[in-house]
């Protein structure tokens, strides 16, 4: 017979990974399969850092989302004695009709979050246009992706969770009163499942066609001598809103202690880039990847338009409102659960999403709205 837990968490990224550990830490026998190492750089959470900020442009109805998973980072630091958060400020820099700068300030007014007004001669060393607005959120910054993720591991297997890594699930399927997983290496029963397979979402519950779009993304890291000058705590986060391409966004030199892993100021364009199969991901740098990241050096830091330039690439699971999915699967009344359509801006709400899912499984009330975030939205 295969072993039987109460929940088997399918895929232990970002959001698996949480909900294994705050499921375990409720008492229960859990399962979580994933089908690559933990941490790895073949989905959504390579690129080693993540911003983290709360005056979220995006939708107001994530603030409290949120506070909420800034509580939950704290408490995380606290239980696996590291930091995980590095406060440095977004600078968010923009046109005063940007929808990312209104959005920020309106999520600002409705959260009573600051957002402090700065001159243009503060937003140095970035060269932009003079009747642009600049301000900063102070209360923001960035998250280390692997430590983050090796602590949830690690505290789930404290609280009694078994993680099974280079494991790929085939199939599942109803047995009886259980679900029944198939892998490539055994079977196993539950009573629950918990989906959280990022890219890998349509291919393992292919029968549902969610409304979701893996995308292939480019992250450059541009190396500088100036290393104190463009590192943290001298140098913040930023948001910048292209009137072209759309909004690029940044980090300060940050050492992830990770090998292989760049050096430099990181940019990206959060913009969905190339459908791509998850399974078959191009990673060749093209000269169209290039081409946005020297368009931005040139027109917004040209003091470094000479300076070597290392790629890597990541992946978008994307919502047709770029909007994420939490709800339960239909057909399946409270037995089986899925997040999915992270949509590039997922990874600061990993905590939070965890304990959802989580108090999910467990058919536990929730205070915070979710509502927005169902999979009805696209079935109306």
């Amino acid at each position: 017979m295969p072993d039987k837990y109460d929940v088997i968490v399918i895929g232990a990224g970002t959001m698996g990974i949480a909900a294994t550990f705050y499921l375990a830490q409720a008492g229960l026998n859990v399962l979580a399969l994933e089908q690559y190492s933990i941490p790895n750089d073949l989905s959504s959470h390579s690129g080693y850092t993540r911003i983290i900020r709360k005056a979220y442009y995006e939708h107001p109805d994530y603030v409290p989302l949120l506070q909420r998973s800034y509580d939950l980072w704290s408490s995380l630091e606290s239980y696996a004695d590291i930091q995980l958060y590095f406060e440095t400020g977004i600078l968010y820099m923009g046109a005063s009709t940007s929808s990312v700068l209104t959005g920020c300030r309106q999520s600002s007014e409705l959260y009573n979050i600051p957002l402090h007004q700065i001159s243009h001669k503060e937003t140095y060393p970035f060269s932009i246009e003079k009747d642009w607005d600049t301000f900063m959120e102070p209360d923001a910054g960035f998250l280390d992706v692997h430590k983050a993720i090796t602590s949830f591991y690690n505290v789930a297997v404290g609280a009694g969770a078994t993680i099974r890594t280079n494991e790929k699930v085939l199939s599942w399927q109803n047995s009886g009163d259980d679900l029944l997983v198939t892998t490539n290496k055994d079977q196993y029963r539950a009573k629950k499942i918990v989906f959280a397979t990022g890219a890998w979402t349509n291919t393992i519950l292919g029968d549902y066609t969610l409304p979701l779009n893996v995308t292939r993304q480019t992250l450059a890291w541009v190396q500088t001598p100036e290393v104190q000058k463009y590192s943290s705590p001298h140098f913040p986060c930023w948001f910048i809103h292209d009137q072209d391409y759309g909004m690029f966004y940044g980090f300060p030199i940050h050492d992830a202690n990770q090998p292989d892993a760049p050096t430099g100021i990181k940019i990206a364009l959060h913009m969905p880039g190339e459908s791509a199969d998850a399974d078959h991901v191009n990673r060749y740098i093209t000269e169209h990847d290039k081409s946005l990241m020297q368009y931005f050096i040139h027109r917004y830091m040209p003091q470094l338009q000479h300076s070597k330039i290392e790629y890597k690439t990541c992946l978008y699971t994307n919502t047709p409102d770029e909007h994420f999915i939490i709800d339960y699967l239909p057909g399946f009344e409270d037995r089986v659960v899925f997040a999915a359509g992270f949509s590039g801006h997922g990874f600061k709400f990993a905590p939070v999403i965890g304990e959802i899912l989580a108090q999910k499984i467990l058919e536990q009330n929730h205070t915070l709205k979710i509502d927005f975030l169902g999979l009805s939205r696209f079935y109306q």
